[in-house]
């Protein structure tokens, strides 16, 4: 199965042993790495455009993405808007979501 890191750890499988999170590769048997929370299953793309921002503050804390504080956002008087976390997401993960 093809899995996406969302913690940082090292095995085996893939070409290197350190994962970084958003490292995608497959895995043979990634039942207990989905279960504590290292990987997450990769064959369903992301759209973060259709996530609130309850949405993608978990999104980003399951990993460990740390998003804008207040005042340093793109809104009025610096406050952190949904396209400031969108693309603080993807510039980590180093993704471009579509559209």
């Amino acid at each position: 199965m093809k899995v996406r890191t969302l913690k940082p750890h090292g095995n085996v499988f893939g070409a290197r042993y350190a994962k970084a999170v958003g490292d995608e590769y497959e895995h043979p048997q990634p039942e207990a790495d989905i279960a504590f929370g290292y990987v997450e299953d990769a064959t369903s793309p992301v759209d973060l455009a259709k996530m609130d921002v309850a949405e993608l503050q978990e999104f980003a804390a399951k990993r460990t993405i740390l998003l804008p504080s207040e005042g340093e956002g793109t809104g009025k008087d610096g406050r952190v808007i949904k396209a400031d976390m969108i693309a603080t997401i993807e510039a980590t993960l180093g993704v471009q979501q579509a559209g």
